[in-house]
């Protein structure tokens, strides 16, 4: 949860511009402004979301200057106003200099920095509130999955959902499509499972890795070969996938050892090289394997590669062996 002072108050603030780079936490501010200033008022007649490149101006301030039938206040979503032509842009910055009334808001969603944005936010006036989402560098996107699978009565963990958020790099559109899809494809059922997200990710090999080890820990052989297959077929063949689980392997043993002997997370971030989100899920993967154990399966990997390099044996069976071996 952002700091309160992300978010200036409501008093005399009309119009809000907020900057960053990831739209998911730009969205989310969205969301948080929309719950301040509108409260319950917040339904089709109060409420309105408009994408510049396909809106004029005009219409978006007829939309704020037209009294709610419901009462209430009134709120218009811009995104991208940058993108607006000289007319409307023109047009734009006139309201926001005399806005009519302290019940319509208007929140801007700038693009990606550009010398366009730029330029834009240099002909706003000083009353527009300015918010920098990018400021929000420890956002838990998971507590947003989990509060969005509640609202279809669906429950899912914080590790879970850090998967979601992790194979969908955090874009929104793409998350909101996987959550979709994973509340359909449940049916009835209450709690989301791993496997029910499998159905639906495109997921990048660490994600996957992570999600292996912990099939592999929690002694659950079939669902370990499972997603062993699924990257196979997907992503790597045998030696980078024992490449790669070697690298992740030696990433929890440093951790775990800069743990034991009470590294603050500033020393392990910089001894690691890793932002605090991945550094953070590999500190919880950590606490379910052991030191001995983390050695015991990295020199089964090791023995693996040379195996996959000199046997006539296929790379895929050695592989799923050694998987099967680990999980038992």
């Amino acid at each position: 949860m952002p700091p309160k002072s992300n978010i200036p108050p409501q008093k005399n603030t009309l119009t809000y511009l907020i900057t960053g780079e990831d739209e998911f936490r730009k969205r989310r501010y969205l969301d948080r402004l929309k719950g301040k200033l509108m409260g319950k008022t917040a339904d089709a007649f109060n409420y309105n979301l408009y994408y510049a490149k396909d809106s004029a101006a005009p219409d978006i301030i007829n939309f704020l200057e037209t009294f709610s039938i419901t009462g209430g206040n009134r709120m218009a979503a811009l995104i991208e106003p940058e993108t607006f032509s000289e007319e409307d842009r023109k047009h734009l910055v006139l309201y926001i200099k005399k806005p009519c009334s302290g019940s319509a808001f208007l929140v801007m969603l700038g693009g990606k920095p550009s010398a366009r944005l730029e330029s834009f936010v240099k002909t706003l006036p000083a009353s527009v509130a300015r918010i920098d989402s990018s400021a929000n560098k420890t956002d838990d996107i998971s507590d947003w999955i989990v509060k969005e699978f509640e609202k279809s009565k669906k429950k899912i963990s914080h590790k879970s959902a850090a998967l979601i958020s992790d194979a969908t790099k955090q874009d929104i559109g793409k998350t909101i499509s996987v959550i979709e899809q994973v509340s359909i494809f449940m049916g009835d059922r209450e709690s989301v499972t791993d496997d029910d997200i499998m159905f639906f990710l495109d997921m990048p090999t660490e994600s996957s890795t992570f999600l292996l080890l912990d099939a592999i820990n929690a002694k659950r052989p079939n669902k370990a070969l499972l997603i062993l297959k699924e990257l196979l077929k997907t992503e790597s063949n045998p030696t980078q996938m024992v490449g790669f689980l070697s690298w992740h392997i030696i990433r929890l043993i440093r951790v775990k050892r800069m743990l034991s002997r009470g590294a603050s997370k500033a020393e392990m971030l910089s001894g690691l090289k890793m932002n605090l989100y991945r550094l953070d899920k590999l500190i919880i993967q950590t606490r379910e394997f052991s030191l001995s154990r983390l050695k015991k399966d990295l020199q089964a990997l090791s023995e693996t590669d040379i195996l996959i390099k000199r046997s006539n044996v296929r790379d895929d069976y050695l592989l799923e062996m050694l998987v099967v071996k680990l999980a038992s």
